[in-house]
């Protein structure tokens, strides 16, 4: 139910009832705008073996912001923020889990989305990627912005989430700080 509740929230799959909004807009109406706002970190990697790091982070900038001309210092800055100078030009095929992880993430942030969207960005990781991803999610909350993650993982939900929501059979069954429903639950 995590994976198809992001899927219709960022326009993916396309509700056969309800109505969903995302900052505001309508994802039946305004799904444009919604798309606008928001970055997708997918449960499962969206890259191509042959495509280098700089490669995919110039597609998914120009696809994301078309209209912002300033995608190579964006590129530059994006890389360097994740420290991946050296192994910019390295393909997809040649990264570990970790990197690819990594690089999916530097994805979902590219355009300064307001809203991002990560579906269990650590399944599968080894525990130093896994703190090296509750790093850059950490750092990253300081920019004002919403991150919304899943995860089957409480001690994930406990370091890197402010409020925490439990979905049970697709519908959410309680929402608060942590300490609220240790509490309550």
């Amino acid at each position: 139910g995590k994976t198809t509740f992001f899927s219709l929230l960022t326009g993916i799959y396309e509700p056969t009832s309800g109505e969903a909004w995302v900052s505001g807009n309508s994802i039946l109406t305004d799904i444009n705008k919604v798309q606008e706002l928001i970055g997708y970190c997918p449960q499962f990697d969206i890259l191509w073996n042959d495509l280098s790091i700089e490669e995919h982070l110039s597609f998914y900038f120009q696809l994301k912001t078309p209209k912002q001309s300033n995608y190579v210092q964006t590129i530059e800055d994006t890389i360097a923020a994740k420290k991946k100078k050296k192994e910019r030009h390295l393909l997809v095929k040649e990264l570990s889990g970790g990197m690819k992880r990594r690089l999916s993430l530097g994805i979902a942030f590219l355009g300064k989305p307001s809203i991002i969207f990560l579906d269990e960005p650590t399944t599968g990781l080894d525990p130093h990627n896994k703190r090296q991803i509750w790093d850059i999610l950490s750092n990253n909350k300081k920019d004002n912005k919403c991150i919304i993650l899943t995860t089957h993982l409480m001690d994930e939900a406990e370091i890197l989430s402010d409020r925490i929501g439990i979905i049970v059979n697709g519908k959410l069954r309680c929402l608060g700080k942590q300490l609220k429903l240790k509490k309550e639950h």
